[in-house]
């Protein structure tokens, strides 16, 4: 490890809400008469508490940059639950999202030179299949930007579009976080700088997850624990004034 992390009032906080968070999964009851959406707002709401959960040992390891990948991952579940309450008809752009790649990889993988992408009987049967699909258009997609929107937490899109292109996707800024030099001009190629503010901004942000998704949980589920949903608030606006997330 490059240095031991020290200490965070931040930290403490993201550690306490994720396991109030996480005494939900309990508590949660399905409305019948809507099963399907309430069955993909807990899948997405399991998603989020394995992610923050995964943070610790990232955490442990130093791994700052996997983490805001895991952040950025969050942030998309967080939108499309809150779109799934607020607007239950969301449901149908999730499954045009979901066709749109499959038919996009049934086509790129089918008109592939066989030489490069030698594909079996089977595979190919299952490729022409898709492809025979009723085609799901770019048009008919939702941005991010929307699904957030919906979900009433489009401010939450810019953290995302910046976790996006500083660690998510292949950018040069990501790449350049993994960039670090030694004494000799060798390259640590495992290292990532990673200092007490990268951390701070990880957990203030799991804090904000863990809020957004506690707030969506009452709303649809009526889920016992508003008083504490608050109370997280009131404390990280506390913590920010110790220290700067």
């Amino acid at each position: 490890m490059n240095h031991k992390i020290s200490p965070s009032p931040i930290r403490e906080l993201f550690y306490e809400a994720r396991a109030e968070l996480s005494k939900d999964a309990d508590n949660l009851q399905f409305r019948e008469d809507e099963e399907s959406i309430d069955a993909a707002i807990v899948c997405l709401f399991c998603r989020i508490t394995t992610h923050l959960r995964a943070l610790e040992a990232l955490y442990q390891n130093e791994l700052a940059l996997e983490a805001d990948v895991l952040l950025r991952g969050c942030l998309e579940s967080v939108f499309w639950m809150g779109s799934l309450i607020n607007q239950p008809d969301t449901v149908k752009d999730m499954e045009n999202q979901f066709n749109y790649q499959r038919q996009n990889m049934a086509r790129n993988l089918l008109a592939a030179d066989p030489t490069i992408v030698n594909l079996d009987t089977e595979t190919r049967n299952r490729m022409e299949v898709v492809q025979a699909e009723k085609k799901i258009k770019r048009n008919d997609l939702i941005s991010v930007f929307d699904v957030a929107r919906r979900a009433e937490v489009a401010a939450m899109y810019l953290p995302f579009s910046e976790l996006s292109n500083s660690a998510a996707h292949a950018s040069l800024h990501s790449l350049n976080r993994h960039l670090v030099v030694k004494e000799d001009k060798s390259i640590d190629y495992f290292t990532v700088l990673v200092t007490d503010a990268n951390w701070n901004k990880v957990f203030h942000l799991g804090c904000c997850i863990i809020f957004f998704t506690k707030n969506f949980l009452n709303k649809r589920f009526n889920s016992p624990g508003r008083d504490w949903e608050n109370g997280l608030w009131e404390r990280l606006q506390k913590v920010n004034q110790i220290e700067e997330p």
